[in-house]
C-alpha cells in the first residue's frame, strides 16, 4: 500500500519458486515457510532491484532481502545461488513486521523515488490476502563509491589494466572493442564512456596523444549529453587524464595542467571516490614537481623551489591517504605504486635536465627515497612492465646521486628500462630515458678522463711523455663530447 503522497507505478507479481513447511523451536511445530519468492522492480532499461522473501505464516512474518544489478546478462534472476551472491551489490535484509495474511499469498511491489525514515509502516492486506508492499528502487547515483557497475565492470577493468601495463597494446584494443559493443548494444553510457576513457589511456602509454586526446574530448562532450548514472565522476575522469595528455604533449605548459585539475576537482566534490581523487592528487603533486624541475637549483631560487617540493609532496602524500579508503587491492597497490615512486623523484630531483645539472648528494633524502622504491619493488604484489620501466629510471637516478662512482651504474639501468620501455611500446618514456642516458654517457666519459689524468700525474707528471699523453687523452675526450 502506497501513502497518499506517493504515486505508484506499475505493479510487478512475484514468482513462488519454491515452498516448503519448516519446524520451528523444540516443540517441532511446523509453519508454513515459503523459502524463495523472486520478484523484480524495473529501475529503468538497465537496472533492477532483485528481491528475496521468506514468509513464515505462522509468526505473520516476512524477511525480504534487496539487492540491484545491471542487465548485463541473459537473465534477470541468478541461476543459482552462487551466481546471486556474485551479482549481488548493497544488498541489505530487513524484517517486516507481524501482518495478516492468509495461507495463498501474493506479493506485489511497487517502484517509487524513496522512503523517509520516519515514514510509519503501514498494513496491507486485501481480501484475496494480497500484500502490497512499497520497495525502494536501486540507488540513481553512486555517491559513496568510484564503482560504475559493481563486481563484474571491476573484473573487466582488471583484466584491461593488465594488458595495457604489459604491453600488450593490440590485444587491450580488441577486448575494450568487445566490450564496447556488448554495452552499446545494451545501452549501458556509463561503461561505454568508462570503456573509451581505458582506451585513451592505453593510447597515452602507447605516446598516440592526438587519438587519445579526442578520445578524452569525446567522452566529455558525450557525458554532457548522455543519461548516466554517475556523470560528474566519468567527466572529472576524462579531464584529470585529458591534463595529463596535455602535458606530455605541452611539458612546460602546467598552466593548462592544472586548469584541467581544477575542472575535475570541483566535479568531484560531494563524491567520494577513492580511484578517482588520489590520481586526481597524484596527478596535481606531479604538476608541481614539473614547476619545481624547471627552477635552478641555487641560492637565489632555494626558497621558490622549496615551496614546490613541499606543495609536490603534500599531495602525493594526501593520494596515498585517500586511495587506502578504497577497498579494491587493485586500485590500492596501483595508486600507493605511482605516488611512492613519485615522492622518491622529489627526494632524487632528477625530473629535467636543469634539475640533474646540479650535482648534489643528500645521504638522508637518498635513503628515504630508497625507502619508496624498496616498498614499490618488494611491498606491492605484482609488478608489471610498465611499472618496472619507472621503477628502473628511478633507480638509475638513485645510483647518479650518489656520486662519480656509480655513474656507470646510473647508465647501465637507464639503458636497462629504456629498451624495456622501447620492447613493450611505453614510448612516452623513451625521450627522457633516452636524456639520462647521454647525459650519464657524457659524465661517465668526463670521470674517465679526470680518472686517467689522476693516474698519469700520479705516475710520472715530470716528463714530457705523460703531458703528451695527457693532452692527447683530454682531446679526443672533447671530441665524443662535442659529437654527443
Amino acid at each position: 500500500m502506497t501513502s497518499k503522497h506517493e504515486h505508484p507505478k506499475t505493479p510487478h507479481s512475484a514468482t513462488v519458486t519454491d515452498s516448503a513447511l519448516k519446524e520451528t523451536g523444540a516443540t517441532g511445530n511446523q509453519s508454513a515457510v515459503f523459502d524463495q519468492i523472486l520478484f523484480s522492480i524495473p529501475d529503468n532499461e538497465l537496472n533492477s532491484t532483485f528481491a528475496q522473501a521468506s514468509i513464515d505464516t505462522n509468526t505473520k512474518t516476512m524477511t525480504l532481502s534487496l539487492a540491484n544489478w545491471n542487465h548485463s546478462d541473459s537473465h534477470v534472476f541468478p541461476k543459482s545461488q552462487e551466481e546471486a551472491d556474485l551479482r549481488r551489490a548493497d544488498c541489505h535484509v530487513e524484517q517486516i513486521r507481524p501482518m495478516k495474511a492468509e495461507e495463498n499469498i501474493t506479493v506485489q511491489c511497487f517502484s517509487r523515488p524513496g522512503v523517509s525514515m520516519e515514514e510509519p509502516q503501514q498494513e496491507a492486506n486485501t481480501a484475496s490476502g494480497e500484500i502490497l508492499l512499497d520497495v525502494e528502487p536501486s540507488l540513481p547515483v553512486v555517491r559513496k563509491q568510484g564503482f560504475l557497475n559493481g563486481p563484474q565492470s571491476e573484473e573487466i577493468f582488471k583484466y584491461l589494466e593488465l594488458l595495457r601495463d604489459n604491453g600488450k597494446f593490440e590485444d587491450h584494443e580488441r577486448k575494450v572493442n568487445f566490450f564496447l559493443r556488448r554495452y552499446v548494444e545494451k545501452g549501458n553510457k556509463d561503461m561505454e564512456l568508462a570503456l573509451i576513457i581505458e582506451k585513451s589511456v592505453s593510447f597515452m602509454y602507447n605516446k598516440q596523444l592526438s587519438k587519445s586526446k579526442r578520445c578524452f574530448t569525446s567522452v566529455i562532450e558525450r557525458a554532457e549529453h548522455c543519461q548516466l548514472r554517475n556523470p560528474k565522476i566519468l567527466i572529472a575522469r576524462a579531464y584529470f587524464l585529458l591534463g595529463r595528455n596535455c602535458s606530455c604533449r605541452k611539458p612546460r605548459d602546467i598552466s593548462s595542467f592544472l586548469e584541467h585539475l581544477k575542472q575535475s576537482e570541483d566535479l568531484l566534490q560531494n563524491h567520494e571516490s577513492p580511484e578517482d581523487l588520489a590520481e586526481l592528487y597524484h596527478f596535481l603533486g606531479t604538476a608541481w614537481l614539473a614547476d619545481m624541475s624547471k627552477v635552478a637549483d641555487d641560492n637565489r631560487k632555494a626558497k621558490a623551489r622549496k615551496e614546490l617540493k613541499e606543495r609536490a609532496k603534500y599531495y602525493y602524500e594526501r593520494a596515498i591517504d585517500i586511495c587506502k579508503k578504497d577497498p579494491r587491492s587493485r586500485i590500492q597497490n596501483k595508486r600507493l605504486t605511482y605516488c611512492h615512486l613519485s615522492l622518491a623523484a622529489i627526494l632524487l630531483d632528477c625530473s629535467s635536465p636543469i634539475a640533474r645539472a646540479g650535482i648534489k648528494v643528500i645521504p638522508q633524502d637518498l635513503k628515504v627515497a630508497k625507502r619508496h622504491l624498496d616498498i614499490v619493488q618488494y611491498e606491492l604484489g605484482d609488478i608489471p612492465r610498465s611499472t618496472w620501466v619507472q621503477i628502473l629510471k628511478r633507480r638509475s637516478d638513485y645510483y647518479y646521486r650518489q656520486g662519480p662512482q656509480m655513474y656507470q651504474l646510473a647508465k647501465e639501468t637507464a639503458q636497462e628500462a629504456f629498451d624495456m620501455a622501447h620492447s613493450h611500446g611505453f614510448n612516452t618514456e623513451l625521450k627522457s630515458l633516452q636524456e639520462r642516458i647521454d647525459s650519464l654517457d657524457q659524465l661517465c666519459e668526463k670521470t674517465f678522463c679526470r680518472e686517467k689524468i689522476k693516474l698519469l700525474v700520479d705516475g710520472d707528471s715530470s716528463t714530457s711523455g705523460s703531458d703528451s699523453r695527457f693532452e692527447t687523452s683530454c682531446s679526443e675526450s672533447d671530441e665524443k663530447e662535442d659529437s654527443l
